[in-house]
């Protein structure tokens, strides 16, 4: 509704009612008046009839009120009509006819209720005529009217105009302003106004308008911002997804994302019959060179192990990075044939790999386990276990090879054999079962008093059976048995060199080994140098043999356990020397007696030209630094001849003696010597 309308009709309905108020309430005053006076006195005279007619009524004389009521309107020729109803309101009289209406405004109307007792028994209801006298009022009234709304007209427009001039003008040009201002345009002033609430409201408006504008321009200026922001967020909600399914270094699959896609692969193969395979690969030299050449060069492996195995796996393989140096691959709808083919072509470009970090070339080698995906697997985990038991199986049949497992092998033997062999370990701990062995370590040089010899442990089962150390030794390494069984085999070896030296046997260098995991194990030095306190032996008569391996993988430890027991006479011998690295640099920084020459080069001394070299090189250069060399496994005496003509220093193998029991074999062999 429009505000011009909104302001006429408050005065348009005061205008009608003021008339209305003259019409109906002023002018029928004279009227009234004179109503009045008549209708007091027929009320007077009604009063008068209606107790006149109480008896008959309570006496149910009807004919009587019917004579007496006719009689009545006979000799009052100005009633019309008089009415007689019962308390009930039903019509009593007359009773030929039904109630008449009466139009106009002549007729008066006159009721009086006829009770007893103030009890109603019924009502008389008397029509007058007064016709002639409204005739006369009615022409004044109607002069009246017509003056008065002419009056009212006159009125109601100047007032309407004025309203019009005075509101509905500014608030019209505030209505186009805010349609400007709805359809973006802050440009539109308003004039000056009048000080009043219209003014007021158009000064209101024109602050709403400077503030609206400034606040679009914020606005602007931050959508502009918000889309730069949305932009960003989308950006590193992208990145989080990628990370949240990808490895930080390699950019790899992780763990989670693998294990997914494993999932679905194993769906597949319950529901449609595919054939998948996963592959296992863990690094064999990884934490030595992560540990001497640092993290960088050990991040560095690990991306280049991962393009290398991404060059030769398919597009639609599932590449991942489980953690650490152990990477895994789900070969999707593969068959056990195609699968073979890719481990063994993985392996070989493995094999071939080498990894240059600033002066050294060191050998990359990694162990694989493969295993076959079909609708009998359980689930994920069970497909990572057996995985990862090919892995291990492969480590434990030498390293750097691979493993296939197969649905028809049977693992639960040989988990309940390990099982055994475990608790075999722990009672043998506690119950001094094991036993020492030695191998003589031979002298060619003769510029050596002492006899030389290599201890070995053997372990004693519960059927008194002798259990090798192949076969206990990488278990013990697995589940942290290892150092234990170190610092077993070093107490009852300074016991049994104790026992020889009380025989006579006086110059005899009893050499030790220490396992990776007894070199980080912090309590090992005090535990060697109490034990020297416990027992008579001297100190330059025990040699600790630690592989290149492992003094390699924590070169700092080494360092700090080799001066320190070389501070009271100890001996030191880098055993498997030359398997790691074909630089020597790193031998400078660890003070050894003894290098012994890794056995891959000796035993095939005499058909390789290579490893006949790597011999020379090793001896060489530890004659360099004042190192005297050792040849292991020297099985036959084409063997021992070549490695006297290059020079080592010793010799051990089967080719000089077999293993035998400690005292035995040092006994036997003092007198022998003595015979001779």
């Amino acid at each position: 509704m429009r505000l011009r309308l909104k302001l006429f009709l408050p005065l348009i309905a005061f205008s009608l009612m003021f008339a209305a108020y003259a019409k109906w309430s002023w002018l029928p005053g004279l009227t009234n008046f004179i109503q009045d006076q008549n209708k007091k006195h027929y009320q007077n005279h009604l009063r008068s009839v209606s107790e006149s007619l109480v008896p008959s009524l309570l006496q149910q004389q009807l004919a009587n009120v019917h004579d007496t009521l006719d009689s009545l309107l006979e000799v009052n020729p100005s009633w019309k009509r008089v009415y007689l109803y019962n308390k009930d309101g039903k019509l009593l009289y007359p009773l030929s006819s039904k109630k008449m209406a009466y139009p106009g405004r002549s007729i008066l109307v006159i009721r009086q209720n006829i009770e007893i007792y103030t009890r109603k028994i019924g009502s008389l209801e008397l029509v007058l005529d007064n016709t002639a006298y409204f005739r006369k009022l009615n022409s004044f009234k109607n002069y009246f009217i017509l003056v008065l709304a002419l009056l009212l007209c006159v009125i109601v427009i100047s007032v309407a105009a004025l309203l019009d001039w005075v509101v509905s003008r500014p608030i019209k040009v505030l209505s186009l302003a805010s349609k400007k201002l709805a359809e973006g345009d802050y440009s539109v002033e308003l004039p000056k106004s009048q000080s009043d609430e219209v003014g007021n409201l158009v000064q209101n408006f024109e602050t709403m308008r400077e503030a609206l504008d400034c606040y679009k321009q914020q606005v602007e200026k931050e959508i502009i911002g918000h889309k730069e922001t949305a932009t960003e967020l989308r950006q590193q909600k992208e990145q989080l997804a990628y990370y949240a399914a990808h490895d930080s270094l390699t950019g790899l699959l992780n763990r989670r994302e693998f294990e997914f896609r494993l999932q679905a692969a194993l769906q597949t193969a319950v529901t449609q019959g595919a054939q998948h395979s996963v592959l296992f690969l863990d690094m064999d030299r990884f934490k030595m060179i992560n540990d001497s050449c640092g993290h960088i060069a050990g991040d560095e492996l690990l991306k280049r192990m991962g393009k290398l195995i991404s060059l030769h796996v398919r597009e639609t393989d599932s590449l991942a990075r489980l953690g650490g140096d152990e990477f895994s691959i789900l070969l999707e709808d593969c068959s056990g044939k195609e699968a073979e083919k890719i481990v063994s072509d993985l392996h070989a470009h493995i094999q071939e790999m080498n990894f240059s970090w600033d002066d050294r070339v060191i050998s990359v080698g990694a162990s694989i386990g493969m295993t076959f995906v079909d609708r009998n697997v359980v689930d994920v985990q069970a497909v990572l276990t057996s995985a990862d038991r090919a892995c291990y199986r492969a480590k434990k049949e030498g390293r750097n090879r691979y493993f296939i497992h197969r649905s028809g092998q049977d693992e639960s033997a040989s988990i309940h054999k390990k099982s055994n062999i475990m608790s075999t370990i722990v009672k043998s701990l506690e119950g001094d079962r094991f036993t020492l062995y030695a191998q003589p370590i031979h002298h060619l040089r003769g510029d050596d008093s002492r006899d030389h010899y290599e201890v070995l442990v053997r372990m004693l089962g519960e059927d008194e059976e002798i259990i090798m150390p192949d076969d206990f030794i990488p278990i013990a390494e697995r589940y942290n048995l290892m150092s234990k069984v170190d610092k077993w085999v070093l107490k009852n070896t300074l016991g049994a060199l104790q026992e020889l030296n009380t025989s006579g046997f006086n110059s005899v260098s009893l050499s030790v080994n220490l396992s990776g995991i007894s070199m980080s194990d912090a309590s090992l030095l005090s535990y060697i140098k109490e034990q020297f306190e416990l027992y008579d032996v001297n100190a330059s008569d025990i040699c600790f043999e630690i592989t290149e391996t492992a003094a390699i993988s924590d070169i700092v430890n080494a360092k700090i356990l080799i001066t320190e027991l070389k501070q009271i006479g100890c001996e030191f011998s880098l055993d498997d020397f030359g398997s790691g690295f074909s630089s020597f640099s790193y031998l400078k920084n660890l003070s050894v007696d003894y290098l012994k020459i890794d056995g891959v080069f000796v035993q095939d001394l005499i058909d390789d030209p290579v490893n006949a070299a790597m011999v020379q090189s090793i001896h060489e250069i530890g004659k360099v630094l004042g190192m005297k060399t050792i040849a292991e496994f020297v099985e036959t005496e084409e063997i021992l001849e070549k490695i006297k003509a290059i020079g080592v220093d010793y010799a051990q193998g089967y080719c000089i003696a077999r293993p035998s029991p400690l005292l035995e074999v040092v006994t036997r062999r003092a007198a022998k010597i003595g015979t001779a």
